[in-house]
């Protein structure tokens, strides 16, 4: 558990910000962050979940490295919304994703304007590019890891040694800090 988180963060694909989600754990703790999901259904659940939080800013946006028009793949709850089809593929029937053409906001840009000290990454499958991308390097980044391919993977253990970070793996996600 973490107490009295007094710096700035980002989470990007907070979903409604309860349900399988370390941030609900130390939300009261909370004092700024920016909390993003695509998925409108989640999005909506999120304010309300958060609604009494003050510093928190709150964004309805798909967000991807560079920004621009992608296809966005949704079904069920909105959890596995995505821009990956074949991620969501492996939660839903075909009959029940549906898929639209939308305007995604730039990660690099986002991360350009702002001075986030941590970063938790929950994108359904392109956590590893938007990590790639980074220029201005958080203190601590957290994503979830158990969708990315073992290329990726490799890729991302050689940026974090690079970049010097330690990692820990628990439950599906990766806890990078810097050293």
């Amino acid at each position: 558990k973490m107490n009295n988180i007094k710096s700035n963060g980002l989470v990007i694909g907070s979903h409604d910000g309860r349900n399988g989600h370390w941030i609900y754990s130390i939300k009261d703790n909370l004092s700024h962050a920016t909390l993003i999901d695509g998925s409108e259904k989640q999005f909506n659940e999120l304010v309300k979940n958060y609604s009494n939080k003050e510093n928190l800013k709150f964004i309805n946006e798909i967000v991807t490295v560079d920004g621009g028009e992608v296809t966005w793949y949704q079904g069920g709850e909105g959890y596995t919304d995505t821009v990956v089809k074949e991620l969501i593929n492996e939660w839903l029937t075909e009959s029940q994703i549906t898929q639209n053409k939308k305007d995604s906001i730039s990660f690099k840009k986002l991360i350009e304007e702002n001075n986030f000290d941590w970063i938790y990454l929950d994108v359904e499958g392109i956590d590893g590019d938007l990590i790639l991308s980074l220029e201005k390097l958080p203190n601590i980044i957290i994503y979830e890891s158990m969708n990315l391919s073992q290329e990726m993977t490799d890729k991302l253990n050689l940026w974090f040694l690079e970049n010097q970070y330690i990692t820990l793996i628990e439950n599906g996600n990766t806890i990078a800090k810097k050293i």
